[in-house]
């Protein structure tokens, strides 16, 4: 619906927001499979192209949400894990010469 269309997009605009910030010319691919009839199960699937590598994740649950936030909190911690950027500093320390 539209609604999930609109939400969708707001909150993938506020991470990728994130992720653009460290690589411009990142793609990101998000795929939605809705399953069942009285009750619907959400299905979401992230891909993140980068010139070196491709990240993959999917969450499902029953709120739409819920179901955003999950994919998009695993799409981050495993950018964080590739590039190795959690827990070091900022700065590039210069060597003892002496």
């Amino acid at each position: 619906t539209e609604l999930e269309f609109s939400t969708l997009n707001v909150i993938a605009n506020e991470y990728f927001s994130k992720i653009k910030r460290r690589y411009e010319n990142a793609n990101l691919i998000i795929k939605v499979k809705k399953r069942g009839k009285k009750k619907i199960n959400y299905s979401i699937h992230l891909r993140l192209n980068l010139p070196s590598i491709k990240i993959f994740t999917s969450s499902d649950d029953w709120d739409f949400k819920r179901t955003i936030h999950k994919a998009f909190v695993k799409l981050e911690k495993e950018f964080l894990h590739k590039f190795k950027i959690e827990g070091k500093s900022r700065e590039l320390k210069k060597p003892n010469r002496e």
